[in-house]
């Protein structure tokens, strides 16, 4: 065998490069973290397989209701409205400094009605709507002699003063104005509009603005990322008011973020009973039941590559099953595969026909890191009925520069070019993956990875070597009516050897079993999504594809998702493409397929 050396194009150790420095240098963000604001291009994979899901949404209480699952999600910013959702106008603060006094004006995008608390230096704001986007984190930063801290969580806002002052809080239509006097040694006042004396229930108004304040920081501490913490203050919170919905919710959002969904289900669960007609958290305790209850789910898709392959496939995913903390699920994928003129491993070309099977077995566990915070955990085992058997490692977790992911996969069984269909391909991997948040509508997105390519199920023969890098960005341009982005991803394979063997009948000849080309293809997505509150989802792409080395094209697909019943779904896509994605051949590519999920 004779192995053929390709020298990489700079444009690889470029998205190496930009991968590090996104993962070491990035500006950490200080938001929650709500659903990516648009679509991806459809995989090579296919309809029926594991969906990737949306990060999470907000429920009436400001809560964050983060999906968990193996396959991290992006990060980005959901705003939350009057009516619970994403996309709300922004509020207004302002601050006005006098000798005597310090004014703060909130300035909201509809009326308002305010009442308020003032107790040991904590001011509580609490409105009859939505805070909706209201930065007060710079207050200290604007009047650093009279505020000491600011927060605003779904339909409070909480101002802790340096010093106890007399303090007056008045509203008219949408604006808020609150007046900082002089120091004062009073500790309590509680009012309804314009400033007042503490009525004669002072002392219930009084406990229930320590506690809406204790909530408060408990919610700076769950979005900040110091879940432990924020943990043990909400359990300290819940044995004094074990019906309180608020912090019954906030709990369930901490034990999602620290990858234990089925103790984030018991305590939304417990929130709903006390809240039993808010629809917002109806809606989410649904989407969380959608990942923890067991299931059986089947598809059917067709990919067809002009004047290529045809593949039929079949898959079935079974779970998910606990044992403790650990979510584990296994799949049977079968694939009837039709490829005129496919060359052999021994260099012959025939056409091919045949029924291929694999079984996965993902196990999926939390861990709780000491530097990177709680770490979502992941070992699967895969194998084919033809004797390849893999294994792969998976970590991920959120940090304070954005969601970083690593992959380690051996001799796994792989099928994402023909002669790996044909030959029964094996591939190892080592991959990092970062994504990071610049701003509530910017998202950045760097990977890089080493992959070694292999045929036949009891061989470790390389036969490629290859590096990938991908680099992207998305911008959302309106959240009305769904979510409108604009996305640019470089997503690029670069050659770095290629086996060579000798055709079997023809002295001299020589082949490459797996001829990866370097693809570098850099593609532009307009792209949209949409879920409504009856768990319905849809989203669309369509752009251009440009690859460097090849051919260029237009590229466009869509989503839906429908739940027929509390226990059943339906997914339906379809997606073309006009570029070569596989490294080795094709053209344009068209996929489409449905999937039933049955849960019970």
């Amino acid at each position: 065998m004779r192995v053929r050396r390709v020298r990489p194009p700079v444009s690889v150790l470029l998205g190496l490069v930009c991968a590090g420095l996104l993962a070491a240098g990035a500006t950490p963000p200080a938001r929650a973290e709500a659903p990516p604001p648009g679509p991806k291009p459809a995989a090579p994979g296919v309809v029926g397989a594991p969906a990737r899901p949306a990060a999470g949404s907000l429920n009436r209480f400001g809560v964050l209701m983060r999906r968990t699952a193996a396959t991290a999600p992006l990060l980005a910013q959901a705003d939350v409205d009057a009516g619970g959702g994403g996309g709300g106008p922004a509020g207004r603060v302002t601050v006005l400094r006098g000798d005597d006094e310090t004014r703060v004006d909130l300035r909201f995008p509809r009326p308002v009605t305010v009442t308020w608390t003032y107790e040991n230096r904590d001011l509580v704001l609490r409105l009859d709507q939505p805070v909706g986007r209201l930065d007060v984190a710079d207050l200290p930063a604007r009047a650093p002699d009279v505020i000491a801290g600011a927060q605003a969580g779904y339909d409070s806002v909480l101002i802790e003063t340096v010093t106890p002052r007399v303090v007056a809080v008045t509203s008219d239509g949408a604006q808020v104005t609150v007046r900082f006097g002089p120091p004062t040694v009073a500790t309590g006042a509680a009012g309804g509009g314009d400033a007042q004396a503490a009525p004669d229930g002072a002392a219930t108004a009084s406990a229930a603005a320590l506690r809406r304040a204790a909530i408060l920081r408990a919610r700076a501490q769950v979005e900040s990322g110091d879940l432990e913490a924020a943990r043990a203050s909400l359990q300290d919170l819940l044995a004094q008011a074990p019906d309180n919905a608020e912090i019954l919710a906030l709990l369930g959002s901490v034990e999602e973020r620290l990858n234990r969904p089925r103790r984030a289900l018991a305590f939304y669960e417990r929130a709903l009973a006390q809240t039993p007609d808010d629809r917002f958290l109806h809606q989410d305790r649904r989407r969380l039941a959608r990942q923890v209850q067991p299931g059986v789910e089947v598809g059917f898709s067709v990919i067809q590559v002009e004047d290529g392959e045809t593949q039929v496939v079949v898959p079935v995913t079974a779970g998910p099953l606990f044992w403790r903390d650990v979510k584990i699920t296994t799949g049977l994928e079968t694939r009837l595969v039709d490829a005129p003129d496919a060359r052999r491993t021994d260099g012959r070309i025939e056409d091919f026909s045949d029924t291929l099977n694999r079984l996965d077995v993902d196990a999926a566990f939390p861990v709780t890191g000491r530097l990177l915070g709680p770490v979502l955990g992941r070992v699967g085992l895969s194998g084919t009925r033809r004797g390849t058997v893999g294994l792969e490692l998976g970590a991920s977790a959120d940090t304070p520069i954005g969601r970083l992911a690593a992959t380690l996969a051996l001799h796994e069984p792989y099928w994402g070019f023909v002669e790996a269909l044909v030959g029964d391909g094996w591939r190892d991997r080592v991959a990092v993956t970062a994504t990071h948040e610049l701003t509530p509508d910017t998202i950045l997105r760097a990977g890089a990875g080493y992959n070694r390519y292999g045929l036949g199920g009891d061989s470790y023969e390389v036969l490629t070597e290859t590096a990938t890098a991908t680099l992207g960005v998305t911008q959302v341009l309106v959240r009305r009516y769904g979510a409108w982005a604009i996305e640019y991803t470089m997503d690029a394979e670069y050659a770095l050897s290629r086996a060579e063997k000798p055709i079997r009948g023809l002295p001299g000849a020589v082949f490459e079993p797996i001829p990866i080309e370097t693809r570098e293809n850099h593609t532009v997505l307009a792209t949209w999504n949409k879920t409504w509150p009856e768990a319905t989802e849809a989203s669309a792409y369509a752009g251009y594809t440009l690859d460097r080395f090849g051919d260029n094209g237009v590229v466009f697909g869509g989503r839906v998702a429908v739940p027929l019943t509390e226990r059943i779904d339906i997914t339906g896509e379809a997606a073309r493409s006009m570029v070569n994605t596989t490294s080795t051949s094709g053209g344009v590519t068209d996929r489409f397929g449905v999937a039933v999920r049955v849960r019970w």
